[in-house]
């Protein structure tokens, strides 16, 4: 339950993660795709997070904020060693005290599972009822109760909260023994893992904050870190009333610590103070941390009108031994919000980076005709934070259509941009109407990564329908288009970048080892849909593999993975099929993969394709297809001639066996006769599928199938259930 630590200050140490496996080359190790459901995290206050992992396994976090203003609006990202915390500024003042602080460590209430509830164990005073606003309380007996929030009333407690930490703030932050009526504390029903320190001569480190007029800092939330050896000690700071104190082992420290005052229009004024190469002796005196040195404002100046939506910073603290890291970052909505820092150089023991990432957005439209997304990075801090962008022809320029499978729906939109030498990126989706067309003008640092992403649904009670863009090497004056949530949606094995040095080899086999992984992409096949489970436990997804018709493999809820095979040559035939019903999407609501090849067929995968099977590894001649409807942004096919696109052949690296047949069928959804299309050949490889959308087809779905056969009689079927709608 709750830390119970004095109220002057609450130092919550975090266990040290090593640096080396961060550090290892991005060519190295490629990850494993993910291969079943992943997480989303919701947190107490609301927020939805999923964690993930970027270029070179470098974690991600992706936010859906709970609110659009006030101090649930603007979130704290920690990242400490190898947990992620996301922490609403509502949250801060109770963190530790109240509210325990692995409520908001998302590293571990990933793995903790939960599904459609959070169980919570809450503290009370005894004698009382214990109520919490958006918490179903189960039992309640002796000071101890247990509960729970769903994603929805979670957002109710988080409003709550927010409304408490107005007040507070309002009132200097006043002692109280309890957080809503008579609850003393609320944590997670989990097992948290002890944290173990190591025993070094320790010295009581007295932090003394000064506020902005210059009296005792009401309430400060901070990180400390030895910046000798991130390892000895690292740990979140709480400070009450002027004065926080540790207890540390002797070193060099830096701190960073944010001086925050909500106001009773819901705005939150944030001054983010940093103190660096302070050397604890055992005689030393105290540290100050002075928020009236918090002078550096950042701005930005657009070559086009536009008003700021967000703006992101994040400080980077890296010890000098090179065996810890950490990142302490705000993500802040605009307008309601405000931040400075303290301008510092780059210290002299470790290393400090800060780093603002902004988003602009054109003011004359609903989500705007255009953007700007920009990123700024500095060692140190620097005194001048505002930044002017360059001409249109300096931006790396994405050209974005979003459809719709409404007539109006609230989807989400941002990116990542990973900095060179970075540990990590976050990124919190902004609302946007759609369908939309708009143009981002993205701004970075030389070196930079950037991938872009969405969500089909903002609202979606449970899976929003997050779609992960490629990796891009950011180069300015490039442009590209996308589009997303084009149906139909389909599974099959991921496409590669043609650019990539390396290639993770996901259709392969040794001897004994087969390697074998499908991803759900909409229309293009570069994106990457995730996958969710449901609120039950019934299997979103069903994955088998038959070996010379034998059944071999029958996994739940995957979309493939490595798997023990019998040696010698066999038939193979693999069957997947994925339900997207809590998407709650009306279009692509099931989709199948039933692909048929012969492993005596294979090619040896060349030196540059990583194998995760034991070497030899070869490539299996699986066959591929790529199909575009060409549908209105809102998944609808009117009335009249249309035509289909179609790309086939194999997956990269295999071998190249001629085509000999290609089938387009489509069916009246709920029906079960399937009606081949006329084709015709546009190219190499390249067909066209004929459909003409008749009267009284208004107004009803369809499903697609497409089926390829090589030469050599390896074939795939794809079939998407409710791939569209004839419309008038």
């Amino acid at each position: 339950m709750g830390h119970r630590l004095p109220r002057a200050a609450i130092v919550l140490v975090v266990a040290g993660a090593s640096f080396i496996a961060a550090t290892l080359p991005a060519a190295a190790i490629p990850a494993m795709p993910q291969t079943e459901p992943a997480t989303i995290v919701t947190l107490l206050t609301g927020e939805r997070v999923v964690l993930g992992g970027g270029a070179g396994g470098t974690p991600t976090v992706q936010i859906v904020r709970a609110a659009t203003d006030g101090p649930g609006a603007v979130d704290k990202v920690v990242r400490l060693g190898g947990d992620t915390y996301v922490i609403p500024a509502s949250a801060m003042a109770y963190f530790g005290k109240h509210l325990d602080a692995s409520l908001f460590d998302v590293t571990a209430l990933a793995a903790a599972g939960f599904g459609r509830r959070i169980p919570l164990v809450i503290a009370y005073e005894v004698g009382t009822k214990p109520a919490l606003p958006g918490v179903t309380i189960t039992s309640a007996r002796n000071g101890v109760a247990h509960g729970y929030v769903t994603p929805t009333s979670a957002k109710d407690f988080g409003a709550a909260l927010s409304a408490k930490a107005i007040a507070d703030s309002g009132a200097g932050w006043p002692s109280s023994r309890t957080l809503f009526g008579s609850v003393t504390a609320i944590a997670p029903d989990m097992v948290v893992p002890t944290t173990v320190t190591p025993r070094f001569p320790m010295s009581t480190l007295i932090m003394d904050g000064i506020s902005r007029t210059g009296g005792a800092m009401p309430f400060g939330f901070g990180y400390l870190v030895n910046m000798d050896d991130g390892r000895k000690f690292n740990g979140i700071v709480v400070m009450y009333h002027g004065q926080a104190r540790a207890s540390v082992p002797v070193g060099t420290y830096g701190v960073v610590l944010d001086d925050l005052v909500f106001s009773t229009d819901g705005s939150v004024t944030i001054r983010e103070d940093v103190v660096t190469d302070f050397a604890v002796t055992g005689s030393q005196g105290h540290m100050t941390i002075d928020s009236r040195d918090a002078t550096a404002v950042p701005s930005i100046t657009t070559p086009m009108p536009s008003v700021p939506l967000s703006l992101d910073t994040e400080i980077d603290l890296n010890d000098q031994a090179h065996h810890f890291f950490s990142s302490w970052g705000w993500t802040i909505g605009l307008p309601g919000a405000s931040i400075r820092f303290t301008p510092q150089p780059d210290p002299q023991v470790g290393s400090l980076r800060w780093s603002a990432h902004w988003i602009t957005v054109d003011p004359s439209t609903p989500g705007g005709a255009y953007d700007f997304d920009a990123t700024f990075a500095a060692p140190g801090i620097p005194a001048d934070e505002s930044r002017s962008l360059g001409p249109l022809s300096q931006a790396m320029t994405v050209d974005n259509t979003y459809d719709s499978d409404a007539s109006f729906q609230i989807a989400g939109a941002t990116r990542f941009v990973f900095l060179p030498k970075s540990f990590g990126a976050s990124a919190t989706f902004w609302p946007i109407p759609i369908p939309l067309h708009r143009v981002d003008y993205v701004y970075a640092p030389s070196g930079s990564m950037v991938e872009d992403l969405s969500l089909a649904n903002y609202n979606a009670p449970w899976d929003p329908g997050f779609v992960d863009g490629p990796f891009e090497l950011f180069s300015a004056g490039s442009s590209s288009a996308q589009t997303w949530f084009r149906d139909p949606y389909a599974l099959d094995v991921p496409v590669p970048p043609a650019d990539a040095p390396r290639f993770a080899c996901l259709a392969c086999a040794s001897d004994t080892r087969l390697v074998y992984v499908n991803h759900l992409h909409d229309s293009d096949p570069q994106h990457s849909v995730e996958i969710f489970g449901g609120p039950g436990r019934t299997p979103i997804a069903h994955f088998r593999v038959y070996r010379d018709g034998q059944l071999l493999i029958d996994k739940p809820d995957r979309l493939g993975g490595e798997f023990k095979i019998p040696s010698g040559p066999a038939t193979y035939r693999i069957v997947n099929d994925l339900s997207r019903r809590f998407t709650f999407s009306p279009f692509s609501t099931t989709v199948t993969t039933d692909v048929t090849f012969h492993s005596w067929q294979s090619v040896p995968a060349p030196a540059n394709y990583f194998c995760y099977t034991r070497d030899p590894c070869s490539i299996m001649p699986v066959v591929s297809a790529r199909l575009g409807l060409d549908t209105t942004t809102r998944g609808t096919l009117p009335v009249g001639r249309h035509v289909f696109d179609l790309g086939v052949g194999h997956v990269q690296g295999a071998r190249p066996f001629p085509i000999t047949s290609v089938v387009v069928s489509v069916r009246r959804a709920g029906t079960t006769t399937w009606k081949p299309l006329a084709m015709t050949s546009s190219g190499t490889n390249q067909y066209q599928a004929h459909f003409k959308a008749l009267a009284w087809m208004q107004n009803r779905l369809f499903d697609i199938q497409v089926s390829v056969t090589d030469s050599k009689g390896n074939a795939l079927v794809q079939t998407t259930d409710d791939a569209f709608v004839v419309s008038p």
